[in-house]
């Protein structure tokens, strides 16, 4: 299996992207904000994003996205555990925004590489009910990384990349 990246990782002022060139897949986080920010040290635990996914002539966006920041539930700790784990491992691992309306699968393929299953979903309780995926393939060594160290920095700007959150 060869995977071909068109830009694997931009990073903007305020934003994330992701894409695949040969799946079609497209990712993109932006406008962090911190809801709960009362000036305390640990204000940014939680940050709200907007989470836009394309790919397929099709593209869902879901604004206040919110996310853990810090501890075992939050992105980076999942992402930090696919990096330690780039050798592979077995099943489908999976993680799940605070309210669920994000999802990310992944999978570690043969040949060193994580599929990532990205998902938006409105809820049933919502007027409309929608789901939406798409998939982007990483490296599992440096690009898994390099993308776990960028998705960090856009979660918490004023820490570094390599210090542990939580």
């Amino acid at each position: 299996m060869t995977c071909e990246f068109d830009e694997s990782m931009i990073e903007y002022d305020e934003a994330i992207q992701l894409s695949n060139r040969s799946l079609g897949g497209r990712v993109r986080l932006w406008h962090r904000t911190m809801p709960y920010s009362d000036g305390t040290p640990h204000d940014e635990a939680f940050v709200a994003a907007c989470a836009e996914l394309s790919g397929d002539g099709m593209t869902a966006t879901i604004r206040g996205v919110m996310l853990d920041t810090v501890g075992g539930r939050s992105l980076p700790h999942f992402l930090d555990t696919l990096v330690a784990d780039f050798a592979g491992w077995d099943e489908i691992r999976t993680w799940k925004s605070l309210n669920r309306e994000l999802r990310i699968d992944a999978e570690h393929l043969r040949l060193g590489h994580v599929r990532l299953g990205w998902s938006l979903e409105q809820g049933p309780f919502d007027e409309i009910a929608w789901t939406a995926t798409t998939t982007t393939v990483l490296e599992a060594g440096e690009q898994l990384r390099q993308f776990a160290a960028t998705v960090r920095k856009f979660l918490r700007p004023g820490i570094p990349a390599n210090q542990e959150l939580g």
